[in-house]
């Protein structure tokens, strides 16, 4: 997958992960400031509606440049914004991620997308971590994981033997 933009200056990476018999899609995104929301947008449709059809889980993160704390006071911020939501792509940070002494914006964001295997047995978890000395920008993550508990009967039986010769293991 790649997102191609003669007029954008986007540089983007993806990969597809397989594990289990399971594939995901993992996309990471820089998107130059000042480029048109609105071109972008169409840009980054063509590659959600390739994921939507492939129907597996999708994470898409990177440094956006739109500042989602202005969608309800720019029509194309909100466009993007309902575009992503319409096709199940849902932000996972919802804090500033950029923070200066002057301003607070999003512009940093992870989308998750639950493909076809959607259910209620899947957590997501996101924050930022607070640190200044990387970046003027705040680190985010993301973990998903499944609500499924191991049973019993698939739990291996272990015992751990300390022998004396041969010390603690």
């Amino acid at each position: 997958m790649k997102i191609n933009s003669s007029c954008l200056k986007i540089e983007n990476l993806w990969m597809k992960i397989k594990k289990c018999g399971v594939n995901d899609i993992v996309g990471g995104i820089y998107r130059h400031p000042n480029q048109k929301i609105v071109e972008f947008t169409s840009v980054l449709d063509m590659v959600k509606s390739e994921v939507s059809n492939q129907k597996v889980k999708c994470i898409i993160a990177g440094d956006f440049n739109i500042d989602l704390t202005k969608c309800t006071v720019s029509n194309d911020t909100s466009t993007y914004v309902d575009n992503l939501i319409m096709n199940n792509f849902m932000p996972t940070a919802l804090m500033p991620t950029r923070i200066t002494s002057l301003s607070a914006t999003l512009i940093d964001y992870i989308y998750y997308y639950e493909g076809c295997n959607r259910s209620s047995a899947t957590n997501v978890y996101n924050g930022n971590i607070l640190c200044d000395f990387i970046s003027d920008h705040l680190p985010s993550y993301t973990l998903i994981m499944s609500k499924h508990e191991m049973s019993k009967k698939s739990r291996p039986f272990v015992r751990i033997f300390f022998l004396e010769e041969y010390g603690n293991i």
